[in-house]
């Protein structure tokens, strides 16, 4: 029975508690709801490196050749070269 009414008093205190930090500010809520979000929530963040994107043309085509494995060459010589 005591362990049931020690349950009841802290949960009545955390109401309380509650309540009168909700009705003290909402701006200061809504500041440290983001606050564990961006903390503890989110994704961490990829830190590998930028990604490189590969554009054909008339130019590198004449100079690499339409067919797949030059394609694959060109970018794999570009590759060793932004090491």
């Amino acid at each position: 029975m005591k362990t049931v009414a020690l349950a009841a008093a802290i949960g009545l205190a955390a109401t309380a508690l509650a309540a009168a930090v909700a009705a003290s500010g909402g701006a200061a809520i809504t500041v440290f709801e983001w606050s564990l979000y961006e903390r503890w929530l989110r994704a961490p963040e990829l830190r590998g490196p930028a990604p490189v994107i590969v554009v054909r043309d008339a130019a590198s085509e004449s100079r690499f050749g339409i067919s797949y494995g030059m394609r694959a060459r060109a970018i794999f010589c570009f590759a060793r070269a932004i090491r």
